[in-house]
């Protein structure tokens, strides 16, 4: 059964735990690249956008990932060691594609800095493409590891897999949808 199935209301808990927390977390970066893509779009008019939400975002998007999230995605890819060609190499590109969304975040973050502090509408469009370039790959990358990885996962993995995975993984309160959000945060959950 494909991932998205087994994580609707009716199937929720017949996935392992890892898969449960990973599957939500890219709910949440999905749900924050819809508030970042619509900056973006306006941002490629020429238009001043809103570069503090964006800011917010590319903060969570490129620190809590890195930290908390791609530690529980290597520890399933560390256990793929059995899967077929095909998917170990997709395993290696994911691993890549870890290090090159921090990095790609992190640039269009610094350049969100510079721009906020200027009027020039060239720079807001070139933002904006850079932007929507990132999505676009954040989105690939996540759309990849759901159908091509964790759904293979799910046969793949036995249960005391998952029940050693379950163990290394520490339990993390999100800072922008757990139940803690800073001030920082509670802005992201207004839009």
């Amino acid at each position: 059964m494909p991932l998205k199935e087994i994580l609707t209301e009716e199937h929720r808990f017949d996935a392992p735990g890892p898969l449960i927390a990973i599957a939500e977390e890219h709910k949440y970066v999905l749900r924050l690249l819809v508030l970042l893509e619509k900056e973006a779009h306006i941002l490629c008019e020429g238009k001043p956008a809103d570069m503090e939400c964006m800011s917010h975002i590319l903060n969570y998007i490129t620190h809590y990932p890195d930290k908390y999230h791609h530690p529980k995605e290597e520890l399933i890819f560390d256990r793929m060691v059995n899967a077929n060609k095909e998917t170990q190499r997709i395993i290696r590109s994911l691993r890549k594609g870890h290090d090159h969304v921090g990095e790609t975040g992190q640039a269009v973050a610094d350049e969100i800095a510079l721009v906020a502090t200027t009027n020039s509408k060239r720079k807001r469009e070139a933002l904006g493409k850079h932007t929507l370039s990132y999505i676009h790959g954040l989105r690939d990358h996540i759309r990849l590891e759901e159908t091509k990885i964790f759904t293979p996962a799910l046969e793949l993995l036995s249960e005391a897999d998952w029940l050693a995975i379950d163990k290394e993984i520490k339990p993390i309160i999100d800072p922008v949808f757990g139940k803690n959000h800073n001030s920082e945060h509670k802005m992201l959950l207004s839009r």
